[in-house]
């Protein structure tokens, strides 16, 4: 068994192959069967092709750099690059391939990265040019028919000193009833034109503070959220002070928190923990709920997209969270296990990692 590698090194290293004419593996390199996840003897004289999802041996041409994903023994697809080499004998008779297989997977998570940082830097474009627009409009139909839902009480209030006839209160009470939603409304409204400022600028003033007791607050401020079926498990290990906003930070907290309870139906073990590397400071939640359908992981940061049913989300908490945490020169990253349940993670950097 090869000594323990570095996660930087051992993506680095490539994977490597010789094939037979026939498509049989003749020897692999160590990180060949690690990228497969099985030994040896078991790689050895099977063959190779099928656990490709391209066919690189086509018509016996080289390859360079193909993006194609690698089937493993157990587990998700790897991204790979691959490149082929011909082996030929002294009569340029083909007799086999050295197959050299690059991991993908950092470049294809960058990609994502990138990707939905530039979906949430166009969202926060937009929001910009339209926020005032919309909220200046917002503003003074909210304070008409909080005067006008005035108004009616003191109308209602004069008439009831009289004898109204029972068509009229009905009437009375229906239009305070009318009021009352059209004001809730507006207030929603508002509020979604204020989740979409968030994506444009960074807010509050920077300080210093442990992340770990930002997540206490946060679940102290949950729990009436939560309710008696959710079990929380917490684990915290000590943390340096981070320099953060720790408002945006508990903002974000908070949304991977009530996001965790609310897929779990009311009902599971909630559990979160932080732990620190030489470079990051981070942050777990994680649920036991049903987890996310694997076509929709890469969705979830994208502004307005939610799996919650209509009315009851505006698909904006994660997208504001990736973009508070980015601002913060972290990542968020999620997956669900095999076992079930979603798991987030917050990394943040440490101040001599930022440096």
């Amino acid at each position: 068994m090869s000594p323990p590698q570095s996660r930087a090194a051992a993506l680095a290293a490539p994977g490597v192959a010789i094939v037979g004419a026939r498509g049989d593996v003749r020897t692999v390199n160590q990180e060949m069967l690690r990228f497969l996840g099985v030994a040896r003897d078991e790689v050895i004289g099977s063959a190779l092709a099928p656990r490709l999802s391209r066919d690189v041996f086509d018509r016996g041409q080289e390859v360079r750099e193909l993006e194609c994903e690698l089937e493993p023994h157990a587990g998700p697809p790897l991204p790979v690059a691959v490149s082929t080499i011909a082996l030929r004998d002294r009569g340029g008779s083909p007799t086999g391939w050295i197959v050299v297989l690059r991991d993908l997977r950092e470049m294809v998570a960058l990609r994502s990265r990138l990707v939905t940082s530039g979906r949430l830097a166009a969202v926060g474009e937009l929001a910009a040019g339209i926020a005032h627009e919309i909220n200046n409009p917002m503003a003074y139909v909210r304070t008409n028919l909080g005067l006008l839902r005035d108004h009616w009480e003191s109308v209602t209030a004069e008439l009831g000193k009289r004898e109204a006839s029972p068509d009229l209160q009905e009437v009375l009470a229906e239009g305070g009833e009318l009021l009352d939603e059209s004001l809730e409304g507006v207030e929603r409204a508002t509020a979604i034109v204020r989740d979409v400022r968030e994506l444009s600028h960074a807010g509050d003033d920077l300080d210093h503070a442990d992340v770990g007791r930002l997540l206490e607050q946060v679940l102290r401020m949950a729990r009436p959220q939560l309710g008696a079926g959710i079990r929380v498990e917490c684990q915290l290990a000590p943390l340096p002070p981070l320099p953060c906003v720790p408002q945006r930070l508990q903002q974000v907290l908070l949304n991977l928190v009530i996001n965790a309870a609310q897929a779990m139906g009311g009902e599971g073990t909630l559990r979160v923990g932080t732990a620190l590397t030489d470079e990051r400071v981070i942050v777990r939640v994680e649920d036991d709920g049903p987890g996310i359908p694997p076509e929709l992981l890469e969705r979830i940061f994208d502004p307005f997209f939610t799996t919650k049913p209509v009315g009851e989300g505006t698909g904006l908490g994660l997208a504001i969270a990736h973009e508070i945490v980015r601002q913060h020169g972290g990542e968020i990253a999620v997956d669900c296990p095999a076992d079930g349940g979603t798991r987030f993670e917050v990394r943040l950097p440490l101040p001599d990692a930022i440096a």
